[in-house]
């Protein structure tokens, strides 16, 4: 990528992406102990991590390689990046061998890791103060992503005070299903701001920056990450009589 980037944009994003993955598999490990025996428990962890850490290798080769940035290909070589972790969010939330697990997964923890959108919210809002994205993809355009972010931080404090408003079932709900509406938001405005054929926001700059490595990682990690959590969410409220 041509464009110049302050040095600490990409050390902030990969330093998100590791804390995530540090969080994620720590509330892996601590869930799947109350629900397996350890020898089983760490065969999980591993298969787990390994995967993690292979599709990560894939989206670097993909966005090293030239392989996403042909923007004229049809259809797009993102999909690449956006199907794949898609299909096994979907596969994985529907599959009824994890209810048995999502049990034992505290819910403040899917809301919590929620969070980390204010910080992807405030690097996409640091790009475009550095003129690599456009505006319509930061909280000072057309991406309110950041409220759900915010608004995880006392939705699972007070979960866990037992406030009862944040315990109603129905009220985590419609906080999950805002959750993917927003997110939904701003994918749609991200692929439409990229130079695709079909391309809708003209202004400048191009979002081509999703095509790079690390931004890769945005489409390819962290908003899989999102969306995933999210349904878990749904899958454990809808599932239970009760939050508590």
């Amino acid at each position: 990528m041509q464009t110049h980037i302050p040095y600490y944009i990409p050390v902030l994003f990969l330093s998100l992406v590791l804390v995530l993955l540090f969080f994620i598999l720590k509330y892996l490990n601590e869930s799947l102990n109350k629900t397996y025996e350890k020898i089983k428990t760490k065969r999980i962890i591993l298969i787990t991590t390994s995967i993690l850490i292979l599709w990560l290798l894939f989206l670097y080769l993909l966005s090293t390689n030239n392989i996403l940035n042909n923007y004229s290909a049809m259809p797009p070589r993102m999909l690449l990046v956006i199907i794949p972790p898609l299909i096994v969010a979907l596969i994985f939330t529907f599959s009824k061998t994890v209810l048995s697990w999502l049990k034992n997964v505290p819910l403040q923890y899917l809301i919590y890791l929620q969070t980390f959108r204010v910080v992807v919210e405030f690097i996409l809002w640091l790009l475009y103060r550095n003129n690599i994205i456009p505006v319509q993809m930061t909280f000072e355009g057309r991406n309110y992503d950041i409220l759900i972010g915010l608004s995880a931080l006392f939705t699972g404090y007070y979960y866990v005070k037992g406030i009862e408003f944040f315990k109603n079932k129905w009220v985590l709900i419609f906080w999950n299903v805002a959750g993917l509406i927003l997110l939904a938001n701003i994918v749609v405005i991200a692929i439409l701001s990229a130079p695709f054929p079909f391309r809708q926001f003209m202004n400048e700059l191009a979002n081509t920056i999703i095509f790079y490595f690390p931004y890769v990682l945005l489409p390819g990690f962290l908003v899989p990450v999102a969306y995933t959590t999210h349904l878990l969410s749904l899958k454990k409220l809808l599932s239970e009589k009760n939050t508590s």
